[in-house]
């Protein structure tokens, strides 16, 4: 075949042909796993040699060719060039990889031995991997009696931290993994890395990601102050890595990263984006939630254009997630459009807390950095210097933010003049008196002028209840695009159902329930039996009955028992000596993309879910149903913590 060779490897976008001679050439970059990489490299040239003497490719064998070239090259990228601990923390990590290539190249080459008849020899590469593993382990093993590389490696402290913490969370995580003779060689290593040390042998927190077990586009999407932010992978799931320009070197600087990490991986909230983890050794970076629906005013802009009025909806979530900050004495510091997202499941969510801060004993905010951030959004007192991060600054950086969902512009558009100190831009002409009002009040001159949160929460329900409102009066259209194939009478009927329920109910009722149930925890056996009952605030028109809401509430908590055995075994094949923080950590992983697959799964929108949550709450057979599918949800976590034999309790756990 001969264009063979300029076909284009996938997300690389070079040809085939470049795409393995680069990848050779970082095979020699592999240092103690260049043999086992090149038997990869060897294998992948083989098989690409017997490609081009066809006459034709089936298209289905080339995709997989193609796919687990960009691995291989993906891998000796990543791996290559590492420094002497790093490699030696990545051999684990290098074996399962190589291993799991030539797998899926065997499947490769049986594929092309049912098309033609070439000679390829699909399971002979077993033996030679396990010899350079071999070989792979008695070249570690050489450190234990000369540590001259080791000790020209860590000739300073940063150097010799970054060592004993990646040593340390990959004995301590992956220990189970590790012959003992392995095992005893990582502790030696570490032993020699914290005996050249003057620095306190670290602490690996739970929120601590190895950079190793991370994957991202190099080419970032998003650049600021702080630095980079890139696409990636982790655990095999999409994430959002936000990398710093710089080390954090002194120790002031360190301490004030990692409490800005402790303070945000512990706000687990649906209106605030998860932090997944960090690392703060080396090159510093967080591993975030994906928010697949981008920013909110460009979401609202395409949910303008298909016809949905969701601004109100969408701010009021927003500020949700503020009230949740204030209320555990955090501030954003650096509100604008760009730091409101909006997930898969259409829920907004507040993201970006570089400029976050804790509440010292005299009950003031303590900014950690500067006021770094956007101008347009920073209160007057920050651009002159009179304060820092503070409540009352983030309600006036939140009021611009509403400024500027609202005309979907920059506020002062691309030009702020000087008197925008003590001025505020014009009037969005979609605003009503009321709604301006409010805007006014948020972005008053004098701190102590504006409105605490939890007035801005109340205004912005009341706003999202007329936002529904109008929908319940002029949108009932959509209604039938998720109606049951019935005839036209049982529609109908349905809908006469629904808007019965909601006349019963006032919309602020609802939505203050809404609320109340979003603040409580997500994750506890005494919250709702589901993720629905805690996301609030996104309303849209009901188009499922109680009968069919409550069977999809059924098919949830399935789902989430399905994903307790799954996580169960997980720990169980580990063997670890304490299982309930893996289950803990992994439950909470696992509950973020759960849901959003659930939901197309069952080809069910966010509106609808929370229409449904709103407009049957006080149903007392929704009341019902929610008992017995937590009891059901808290009886399956029982059985399935039952082989761990005590050392898990499963309303800790899950």
């Amino acid at each position: 075949m001969a264009s063979l060779s300029q076909v284009l490897v996938p997300r690389l976008q070079v040809p085939l042909a470049v795409a393995l001679s680069s990848a050779e050439r970082l095979v020699q970059s592999m240092a103690e796993a260049e043999a086992l990489c090149s038997h990869v490299s060897q294998r992948l040239l083989d098989l690409y040699e017997s490609l081009q003497r066809m006459d034709a490719v089936p298209v289905s064998i080339l995709d997989k060719f193609l796919w687990q070239s960009f691995r291989f090259h993906d891998f000796v990228s990543k791996f290559s060039n590492k420094k002497l601990v790093t490699r030696l923390v990545c051999s684990r990590k290098i074996l399962e990889q190589t291993r799991s290539l030539h797998r899926e190249l065997d499947v490769v080459a049986d594929a092309l031995r049912g098309v033609c008849d070439l000679d390829l020899s699909a399971g002979d590469w077993e033996s030679q991997w396990e010899h350079d593993r071999r070989v792979l382990r008695q070249g570690w093993g050489s450190l234990r009696e000369d540590r001259t590389r080791l000790t020209a490696e860590l000739l300073d402290t940063a150097s010799q931290v970054e060592a004993m913490v990646l040593l340390k969370c990959e004995k301590e995580t992956y220990f189970a993994k590790y012959a003992p003779d392995d095992l005893e060689l990582l502790n030696a290593v570490f032993g020699y890395a914290a005996s050249l040390s003057h620095a306190e042998v670290p602490h690996v927190p739970r929120w601590f990601i190895p950079p190793h077990e991370v994957d991202f586009v190099e080419l970032p999407f998003s650049k600021g102050a702080f630095g980079s932010v890139h696409h990636g992978t982790w655990l095999d799931a999409r994430v959002v890595v936000k990398r710093m320009l710089n080390p954090v070197d002194n120790e002031l600087e360190r301490s004030l990263f990692m409490n800005e990490i402790r303070i945000w991986y512990y706000l687990n909230y649906p209106h605030v984006v998860k932090l997944h983890g960090a690392c703060h050794v080396g090159r510093p970076f967080f591993v975030c939630e994906f928010a697949s629906n981008g920013i909110l005013t460009d979401f609202i802009v395409r949910q303008e254009r298909e016809g949905h009025h969701v601004l109100w909806q969408k701010l009021y979530e927003a500020a949700l997630g503020l009230h949740f900050l204030h209320e555990r004495s955090v501030t954003h510091g650096d509100l604008k459009g760009n730091n409101i997202l909006v997930g898969a499941d259409g829920t907004a969510k507040l993201t970006d807390f570089g400029l976050s801060c804790m509440l010292t004993s005299s009950a003031e905010p303590t900014p950690i950095v500067g006021t770094i951030g956007a101008l347009r959004w920073k209160a007057p007192e920050v651009l002159n210097g009179a304060s820092g991060a503070s409540y009352a600054a983030d309600i006036y950086s939140f009021g611009m933010s509403i400024v500027e969902a609202a005309t979907h512009a920059l506020p002062w558009g691309n030009q702020m003049p000087d008197s925008a100190l003590k001025a505020l831009p014009s009037r969005p002409e979609r605003l009503t008196d009321e709604q301006w009002e409010l805007v006014e009040k948020m972005c008053a001159f004098e701190p102590t002028q504006r409105p605490e949160i939890a007035v801005v929460v109340e205004k912005l329900k009341h706003f999202a209840e007329k936002e529904t409102n109008d929908k319940f009066d002029h949108g009932t259209e959509s209604w039938s695009v998720y109606a049951s194939s019935g005839s036209e009478a049982s529609t109908n009927s349905r809908m006469a159902t629904n808007t019965s329920a909601a006349a019963g109910q006032s919309h602020s009722a609802l939505l203050s329930s809404a609320a109340a149930s979003s603040q409580s925890s997500g994750r506890t056996f005494s919250s709702s039996a589901c993720s629905i009952a805690t996301l609030a605030g996104e309303e849209s028109s009901p188009m499922l009955d109680l009968d069919e809401y409550l069977s999809l509430l059924a098919t949830l908590v399935d789902a989430q028992c399905e994903a307790i055995d799954e996580i169960c075994k997980e720990a169980k094949d580990l063997q670890l000596p304490e299982p309930e923080n893996y289950i803990t950590q992994r439950y909470d992983d696992r509950m973020l993309d759960l849901r959003s697959e659930w939901m197309a799964k069952n080809r069910v929108a966010q509106d609808t879910l929370t229409t449904c949550m709103l407009i049957y709450d006080g149903e007392v057979e929704l009341k019902t149903t929610r008992v017995a599918l937590q009891q059901k949800l808290l009886q399956h976590a029982t059985e399935a913590v039952q082989v761990f034999d005590g050392m898990v309790d499963p309303a800790r756990a899950f």
